[in-house]
């Protein structure tokens, strides 16, 4: 009984989260829309976005991602894609271009434990991460190139307000906000409690465990010492950190190793549990499953290959 009122409290919180998230990222959007921020801040935006061929008015959501807001972020993306402003490979072509931006608000949440566990060390693993997001990005143009995508730089605030005067737009952007999060919302409930389910069964931990047992297979090309870190950065990625630094300090591990080991153990981790727990959730959560598979699977791709070529290049060059 006290796992079922668990499983209760638990999916109150995160639908509370959902809501809360969800309806500040859009209506904030809707506001820098309608008070003409955005075409103010017209050369920055551009200098920002126009490299990779995003559209100024994907700034909003942009800037939610560099933030850590990735709920917002993407709820917004969704009130686009959902007004025929991005199409599907426009919204995958976004993911993987904008990585480069994006990849601030991902530094944001794992610096400062990074930092705290491996001191100098750890903002040579930043900069790692960091170039993986760009190779995303790279990879994101090749996609855009290969599937010609060209995105409209439309303008979104005129059509919602075209009815108000200048001083009544909270009211607008608040029922446009509040109508997008409903829309998604029954979808947001059955993901999450799947979800739920799935981890009060134990099918994640199953998995973890399936991971760390089989990836004694990686001895051949890596350390005992490295096989701890990974093992550590599968099952937990913050905790890893720490284990890492302790080896380092102790001389059981290299720099090189410590770098690919934290690089591959999180990537795994990502590929794996967090895609079945978090990321193809997340997605089918908020957009239709057709385009949901499409985001994850393109974004997985984009992280293997990202992270070979840096592997490959650290192995080249010795730390």
């Amino acid at each position: 009984m006290g796992g079922v009122a668990s499983l209760i409290l638990d999916a109150a919180i995160y639908v509370a989260l959902f809501l809360a998230s969800s309806m500040a990222g859009l209506f904030l959007a809707c506001l820098l829309n309608e008070y003409g921020l955005l075409r103010r801040a017209g050369p920055a935006v551009k200098a920002l976005l126009r490299p990779v061929g995003l559209p100024d008015f994907v700034f909003p959501a942009v800037a939610s991602a560099m933030v850590n807001a990735y709920r917002a972020e993407h709820m917004i993306i969704y009130d686009y894609y959902s007004r025929g402003l991005l199409s599907e490979d426009a919204v995958v072509f976004y993911v993987l271009a904008s990585g480069y931006l994006r990849a601030v608000g991902a530094l944001l949440h794992v610096g400062p434990i990074a930092l705290a566990a491996l001191g100098p060390i750890g903002l040579i693993y930043l900069a790692l991460l960091y170039i993986k997001y760009v190779l995303n990005t790279v990879i994101g143009l090749v996609y855009g190139r290969v599937r010609g995508i060209r995105i409209v730089n439309a303008q979104v605030g005129p059509s919602l307000m075209s009815n108000h005067g200048s001083g009544n737009r909270l009211k607008p952007c608040f029922t446009r906000s509040l109508r997008v999060t409903l829309r998604v919302l029954p979808r947001f409930l059955i993901v999450i409690i799947t979800v739920l389910l799935l981890e009060y069964l134990g099918a994640f931990a199953a998995l973890g465990h399936y991971l760390i047992v089989n990836v004694g297979a990686l001895s051949y090309f890596l350390s005992p010492a490295s096989i701890t870190v990974l093992s550590t950065a599968i099952a937990s990625p913050s905790a890893s950190y720490f284990v890492a630094a302790s080896l380092l300090g102790h001389g059981q591990l290299s720099l090189k190793f410590l770098l690919i080991a934290l690089l591959l153990g999180s990537t795994i981790n990502g590929l794996t549990i967090g895609l079945m727990r978090h990321s193809l959730p997340f997605y089918l959560s908020i957009y239709p499953p057709k385009l949901a598979v499409k985001i994850t699977v393109a974004q997985a791709l984009a992280d293997a290959v990202s992270l070979t070529v840096i592997i490959t290049l650290l192995m080249v060059f010795n730390a």
